[in-house]
């Protein structure tokens, strides 16, 4: 969903905004620190990138949190504070129940992609992943990973998918290393 339309914009003055949002939104819940903290670093990637439509105009975009209400953002707080934890029985049960309610947040499906990975089960990791990066797809370093995921896994019909996903979003990373690495893939 679109949220609103700007010409012009300083690109850091919005992200104070965004920030001064989120510091206000999170001392009416009386979260911990540590808890808001955690929460941030999972979706701080997901906030920073800019998206523009055709003619250059900047689109403001709804951070994949805000699909998820206040108790299910209470809930993926605890789920991300259980596997900082290392109780990560705890923080699938809580993203299952997240994806019952909700199925349509890349939130619950990424923390699941992260578990996974790190109980070395890449094939459920993967799966996982590629389900919250559909959700949310304009992510190009979302897509890169899961691609060489899938060469690690010698999947090579999804890391095509997963390729092209990249290069498809790679105009929103500046970065002309990543840019050329990714085209180099279809040479």
């Amino acid at each position: 969903a679109v949220v609103s339309t700007q010409s012009t914009g300083d690109f850091e003055d919005e992200d104070r905004d965004e920030q001064d949002v989120k510091s206000s939104d999170e001392e009416d819940e009386g979260l911990d620190n540590e808890e808001v903290n955690f929460n941030e670093m999972v979706l701080e990637d997901e906030a920073r990138l800019a998206v523009r439509n055709k003619r250059g105009r900047r689109i403001e975009r709804i951070e994949f949190s805000n699909r998820l209400t206040d108790e299910f953002k209470l809930l993926m707080g605890e789920a991300n504070l259980a596997v900082a934890k290392g109780d990560r029985k705890t923080a699938i049960n809580v993203c299952l129940e997240i994806i019952r309610n909700i199925p349509d947040s890349p939130a619950p499906y990424e923390t699941l992609s992260v578990i996974f990975e790190e109980e070395n089960d890449l094939y459920k990791s993967l799966q996982y992943g590629l389900v919250s990066a559909h959700l949310w797809p304009r992510d190009p370093l979302k897509w890169y990973g899961l691609a060489q995921k899938c060469t690690d896994l010698n999947d090579k019909e999804n890391e095509k998918i997963c390729m092209s996903k990249a290069l498809r979003y790679s105009h929103l990373i500046r970065d002309k290393g990543f840019i050329e690495d990714v085209i180099s893939y279809f040479v």
